[in-house]
């Protein structure tokens, strides 16, 4: 991104602009200071899905939101990590659950519901080493592996969000049909 502003390129990037907040101000003060746009955003505001679930919601089309939950899994962040992502782990590196999988589903989820207007958080590093799969060397984790919010939407409806590291076993879904199955004679 530096090369592209220094060369008078307007920059749109894919969230996060930079590894902490000084290393982003100062690209944005470079873009300022080279007269050109220093874009930040994230693709799932932009999404079809979203945007069809934002239309729903603003055309009252599945009532008011009295609340919202939202649990997630950032896969990275679990009990083994590949070779190309074992960076992730090192919370000096930047590249956190909190601030690449988590921010992009925050993007989404104010894009569909409106602006989080109060926020409580906590971090939580449940898991303090992983084994690279392809060496099967055990690597620190410093990277939080838990992010855990609550607050209160814009609109009022209380939000509670739970991202873990890991993936769920299984489908992932919800829940598991216990009905009895049906076969035809």
């Amino acid at each position: 991104m530096k090369a592209a502003i220094g060369a008078g390129k307007h920059v749109h990037c894919e969230w996060p602009l930079g590894n902490r907040l000084a290393e982003a101000e100062a690209m944005a003060g470079l873009a300022r200071g080279k007269g050109v746009l220093g874009v930040i955003g994230t693709q799932a505001r932009v999404a079809p899905e979203i945007e069809h679930l934002r239309r729903l919601i603003t055309d009252r089309f599945v009532g008011e939101v009295p609340s919202t939950t939202l649990i997630g899994s950032g896969g990275t962040w679990g009990p083994e990590v590949d070779q190309a992502n074992a960076y992730v782990l090192d919370r000096a590196n930047g590249a956190t659950m909190l601030t690449i999988p988590f921010g992009h589903t925050m993007a989404a989820v104010q894009a569909v519901l409106g602006e989080v207007a109060e926020l409580s958080a906590r971090l939580a590093t449940r898991r303090t080493a992983a084994p690279v799969v392809e060496t099967g060397e055990t690597r620190p984790m410093t990277a939080p592996d838990q992010v855990l919010i609550e607050g209160v939407l814009a609109s009022g409806a209380p939000i509670s969000v739970h991202y873990r590291g890991g993936v769920p076993r299984g489908t992932g879904s919800c829940g598991r049909s216990t009905a009895p199955k049906v076969t035809s004679r």
